[in-house]
């Protein structure tokens, strides 16, 4: 794995080591490529207070943060005193919450709701990583381009609709050296977040199914009716409707 010598190597010669995994030295290339600053110590907001409401209102992983889910969450990560992201399917943080040392830190860094932290801006990470590679990323300290970013481990999961879109990025992230702790979480967290945003999905088309279904049957040129076990009528058409009130009041 990456040390500050084989970063510095890179960095200051460009010189990379034949051990250094690929997703590190791609990503480090590609961060070198795009002209990032290694020694940036933040990521600057880009989108507006207004306007990042209506990016949350517009985020099907955003909404499925009930407050339930927040406080199971925060009950998994309280004791690795780590903090949660949630970025969109382009890289933008929408959600941060956590450990209250862990949120200073990474305001100091930028990475909070309205900053992007693709691989252009903030150089590799593993949300921008997870986003350019669509897959779980976890980095240690020294794996990160910027010299920022190395007090931090990070493990970041992809999060996919039910028909398989993607809808954002999940991320758990600590002081280093708790890598494998944190990539278990935020594994977990991404499954939670799919689960509840699939039965929301449900809930949703059999509601639209219902109501598209009792438009049709108050459509029908014919009576109809709709009887419970007991036999009781619990829905009539129009037609029924005007069948019984002619019945009703006779000719």
């Amino acid at each position: 794995m990456p040390s500050p010598i084989v970063w510095k190597e890179f960095i200051e010669k460009g010189k990379l080591r034949k051990d250094i995994p690929p997703i590190i030295r791609f990503s480090w290339k590609r961060s070198q490529k795009y002209g990032v600053d290694p020694f940036k110590k933040n990521v600057q907001l880009s989108v507006s207070p207004k306007d990042l409401v209506d990016y949350q209102k517009n985020s099907a992983l955003y909404l499925s943060l009930t407050e339930d889910i927040k406080e199971i969450i925060n009950s998994l990560i309280t004791q690795m005193k780590a903090v949660i992201t949630l970025a969109n399917s382009d890289g933008l943080i929408l959600y941060l919450d956590g450990d209250e040392r862990g949120v200073e830190f990474s305001r100091e860094n930028g990475f909070v709701p309205g900053a992007f932290w693709l691989e252009d801006y903030a150089g590799n990470n593993s949300i921008g990583t997870c986003l350019q590679l669509n897959r779980p990323v976890a980095f240690r300290n020294y794996d990160h381009y910027c010299k920022a970013w190395h007090r931090y481990d990070a493990a970041s999961f992809p999060v996919f609709s039910s028909n398989k879109e993607l809808t954002g990025v999940i991320t758990i992230s600590a002081e280093s050296g708790q890598v494998s702790a944190i990539e278990a979480v935020a594994g977990m967290v991404a499954n939670l977040l799919e689960r509840v945003m699939k039965e929301a999905e449900l809930t949703e088309q059999l509601a639209w199914h219902k109501c598209f279904a009792e438009y049709l049957f108050s459509e029908m040129p014919r009576a109809g009716l709709v009887v419970d076990a007991n036999k009781q009528i619990i829905l009539a058409n129009s037609s029924a409707q005007g069948y019984f009130r002619e019945k009703t009041l006779g000719p």
